[in-house]
């Protein structure tokens, strides 16, 4: 179990002013009492939640009014603070922050084009679960490297504390924070092997997204490697 809290902002010094909390959860253990010596069952949870210690500034008007500062956020929130989700070590089978909105990046011209990359926007709400079966590869050289071969299925989400409010239908109550968290969810399941390394434990997977949402970039030809960092 990891807990971590970061505070910005204390006594209204530097431009940014946020708290940001995480937790994460992890079991690993061996089901040799259920008659399965080989196998290894592993569960982990993720949550964070980013809230803003500052009040948006209400709209300036008239002809005095300056002009909006581009790199000044208006909750006191940058976009480098926010929650990301995807990629290794965080959602199999999309790419590293490929979950939530996206922005096509600012060109010299001001005007963005086809094959202008786009960044993502994070969010300030974030959820993962994955649950994996592991077994040891057979053979002597996979035994040396200490292999694994393992099967997993992930679900994650990423919102914005605003969107978790809804919009609701013309004659309908908005949908409540749970629901519209629920229908945010993205999902992959996927079979790899893993190795364990000094950096970490080296997984290379094939994934298949379940589940996605308009604007996510996903791992086309669903072969993805990475690296998760040794647990602490």
């Amino acid at each position: 179990l990891r807990l971590t809290t970061e505070v910005a902002g204390l006594g209204g010094v530097g431009d940014a002013a946020f708290q940001k909390h995480t937790a994460e959860a992890r079991v690993h253990t061996p089901l040799a009492a259920l008659g399965l010596p080989q196998l290894s069952l592993s569960v982990a949870a993720t949550l964070g939640l980013l809230l803003p210690r500052r009040a948006a500034p209400l709209p300036a008007t008239g002809d005095s009014a300056p002009p909006p500062a581009p790199l000044m956020p208006p909750h006191g929130v940058f976009l480098p603070d926010r929650l990301f989700l995807g990629g290794p070590n965080s959602l199999w089978g999309f790419r590293t922050h490929g979950v939530g909105p996206r922005e096509q990046r600012h060109t010299s011209t001001g005007l963005p084009h086809a094959k202008t990359p786009c960044d993502s926007l994070g969010g300030e709400v974030l959820a993962t679960s994955s649950l994996s079966l592991s077994a040891p590869m057979p053979g002597r050289q996979f035994e040396k490297l200490g292999a694994r071969a393992h099967a997993f299925a992930s679900a994650g989400a990423l919102h914005s504390l605003g969107g978790l409010t809804g919009t609701a239908a013309e004659g309908l109550p908005p949908p409540s924070p749970g629901a519209a968290f629920v229908a945010g969810l993205r999902s992959c399941i996927g079979v790899g092997l893993a190795f364990p390394t000094p950096l970490g434990r080296l997984e290379v997977n094939l994934t298949q997204v379940l589940r996605r949402m308009p604007g996510d970039s996903v791992v086309r030809n669903g072969l993805q490697v990475g690296i998760s960092p040794p647990a602490a």
